[in-house]
């Protein structure tokens, strides 16, 4: 790998942004200068290509010169096709107090990194979770005033709602394992400021995986962290975009390969992790839970080729890939089948019900013809 712009090693930064990048050109320009723009200028900058074939690493080099030592573009000999291996050149190179993981095409506030560092130091947080942020489906190159953007949370509500302080959780395991099997944890990094430290010394690191590394990676920092603070700040705009590391599209037999191996490589994550932990021997239903929302989430990108693909086929390349996956669970390819059946058979269902729709409505509007 060969890198850019040494460090300035002067005086360590407070905050380190670890952003994986990979032919982001109309979009890098507008991220790193959300960054030069902030409050606060205690930080600095890693970002780790993946072999970008467009002139995003020729963008970053020009702009890195006004980071004015602060900026460190790592250029990788070889593609890995996973954000986590890059995150974790990143966290490997990392100086500051604080970790923050950014995507190359977003940005955050002007004010982001100031807010979050204050939060951080004010609760002594190991992690620092947004319940909310903002997206956006705008696929131009800039991010403006009038771009459409939607306050979104991926997460449900407790009893009591979204925070309105910075509120430290339990640290009590089952009740932080019963929030999350609710859906009260979502798992992008790219929501939480991580204290370092905390991530080095508990070795925390993002699994090989094609995506959900974050899922993995932010699990482990739940059950781990001693001061886990939710937050009410809303700092960070997400793009959804297609071409996207998370939202490319991809030939019908290759995407569900991929999947397939996120799955299988994704559970044996998690379970070597739980295996440490006497709480999920003393309650196997949160292991359950926790492999159930995994293989959901990523069973979830396999139905969009349910509405064009017949499922002899579908299931023809299932069974090719466990079958050829090695130390495979039984009791997984179990649930992924019928995981996958049940799905045809509330497609099938929902399919006709919008025919019986379409009839009535043509039957109205024939009525009202006449």
């Amino acid at each position: 790998m060969a890198k850019i712009n040494k460090p300035n090693t002067s005086q360590a930064p407070k905050i380190s942004i670890v952003m994986p990048m990979y032919n982001v050109e109309k979009y890098i320009k507008q991220s790193l200068e959300s960054i030069l723009n902030q409050t606060f200028n205690q930080y600095e900058v890693i970002i780790i290509d993946d072999c970008s074939t467009d002139s995003s690493i020729s963008i970053v080099e020009k702009m890195a010169p006004k980071f004015n030592g602060n900026l460190q573009l790592i250029k990788r000999s070889k593609n890995s096709a996973a954000p986590g291996i890059l995150r974790n050149v990143g966290i490997g190179l990392s100086r500051g107090k604080y970790l923050l993981f950014m995507d190359s095409d977003d940005v955050i506030l002007k004010t982001a990194l100031e807010e979050l560092y204050n939060a951080a130091e004010t609760t002594n947080a190991d992690v620092l979770h947004e319940e909310r942020f903002l997206i956006t489906r705008d696929r131009s190159e800039e991010l403006t005033n009038t771009t459409p953007l939607i306050p979104i949370t991926w997460e449900r509500k407790d009893e009591n709602g979204f925070v309105t302080k910075n509120t430290p959780i339990s640290e009590d395991i089952v009740d932080r394992l019963k929030r999350y099997s609710q859906g009260q944890f979502y798992w992008n990094t790219w929501s939480k400021l991580f204290k370092r430290d905390f991530i080095i010394k508990n070795n925390i690191i993002f699994p090989d995986l094609f995506s959900a590394e974050d899922m993995v990676f932010c699990f482990k920092a739940l059950c781990l962290a001693k001061n886990y603070v939710r937050i009410p700040n809303v700092v960070y705009f997400y793009r959804i975009r297609q071409g996207s590391i998370a939202h490319h599209d991809r030939q019908m037999e290759d995407h569900v390969q991929r999947q397939v191996k996120i799955i299988i490589d994704g559970t044996k994550c998690l379970n070597g992790f739980m295996k440490d932990f006497e709480i999920f021997d003393e309650y196997p239903e949160f292991r359950q839970n926790v492999l159930d929302i995994f293989i959901r989430e990523h069973f979830r990108h396999l139905r969009q080729i349910y509405a064009s693909t017949p499922v002899h086929e579908i299931n023809k390349i299932l069974y090719k890939e466990f079958l050829t996956a090695s130390n495979v669970d039984a009791s997984l390819i179990s649930y992924f089948f019928s995981e996958a059946n049940l799905f045809r058979v509330l497609f099938d269902q929902a399919q006709q019900h919008i025919a019986q729709l379409q009839e009535e409505v043509q039957a109205l509007k024939g009525g009202i013809n006449q």
